[in-house]
């Protein structure tokens, strides 16, 4: 990635309306990870999490689940879950595996996520409570940074058995796994970090430095952002906007931004946040 080691972890989010805004990142100072949230518009900031950290690249963002009351995240190899609010910490994976990317089923009651398994990355899904632990990818080839659809018929993924990572998808079993489209005319890009639209319709994706929003059958694809880099997108719960982290050449942090769901009107609710792992949006039901 660019800048600086950033975990490729994937988001969900679930329709309702917009929450707090998270905000993951590693002080390498004091080797702290920290999850911070605002309002959508970057105000009251809360520090809800900070725990030590051996390895400041082996983190990822916070992810909600879909009642907007837990967040699971990557800490040292192994995901985690804990309370919105910063309380009831929990393990849910551990071992001597490399665990990264969780993401959240419809029901809340399993996590989908990336391990290293023989040597490259497949996709598994396990409870919350950490039990039931099963594997969905077996394919040669890294596969990584899954996302549950909020209908949950369908879970995307990033997959480089075809050579150039690509956005695939498979129904929550590991059957059916098909990849959404064949390249742009303009040539192969690498695909990265998938994310549903909270009605479950469209996908947006990193290609190269664009934002890429797509039907989930891989047709009428559009550019949604070409202005600056934004990576690690997430919708917010209604589907009107994007929370993103904004990468520059020539600075090593990051800003976090948020635009509508076209790409237009970028505001910047937070600005120079070193080491950051990405953000996630609070859906609150409805």
């Amino acid at each position: 990635m660019l800048l600086c080691a950033i975990a490729a972890d994937a988001r969900a989010n679930y329709p309702g309306r917009p929450g707090r805004i998270a905000v993951a990142s590693g002080l390498a100072e004091s080797r702290t990870y920290t999850i911070q949230t605002t309002s959508p518009g970057g105000r009251g900031r809360r520090t809800i999490l900070a725990l030590p950290l051996v390895n400041l690249f082996a983190q990822g963002e916070p992810v909600y689940s879909p009642d907007g009351a837990t967040i699971a995240f990557a800490l040292d190899h192994d995901i985690y879950a804990v309370g919105a609010d910063g309380s009831d910490l929990r393990r849910v994976t551990s071992g001597p595996e490399q665990d990264a990317s969780p993401t959240f089923s419809p029901d809340g009651t399993r996590i989908a996520f990336a391990r290293v398994d023989a040597g490259g990355y497949d996709i598994f899904s396990v409870g919350l409570d950490g039990t039931g632990l099963t594997p969905l990818t077996t394919e040669s080839g890294n596969d990584r940074d899954p996302v549950w659809s909020p209908r949950g018929n369908l879970i995307a993924f990033v997959s480089q058995r075809s050579g150039v990572p690509s956005i695939w998808l498979m129904r929550p079993d590991g059957s059916g796994q098909r990849q959404l489209a064949a390249h742009f005319s303009s040539g192969p890009r690498s695909e990265a970090q998938p994310e549903f639209s909270p009605s479950g319709g469209r996908l947006i994706f990193s290609r190269g430095a664009d934002l890429v929003s797509t039907r989930i059958d891989g047709g009428h694809r559009r550019v949604v952002s070409r202005a600056g880099i934004l990576i690690q997108p997430v919708f917010s719960p209604d589907g009107r906007r994007i929370a993103a982290l904004e990468a520059f050449r020539n600075r090593k942090d990051f800003d976090v931004v948020v635009i509508a769901a076209d790409g237009s009107r970028k505001r910047t609710i937070r600005r120079h946040v070193a080491n950051a792992y990405g953000v996630g949006w609070q859906p609150i039901p409805r």
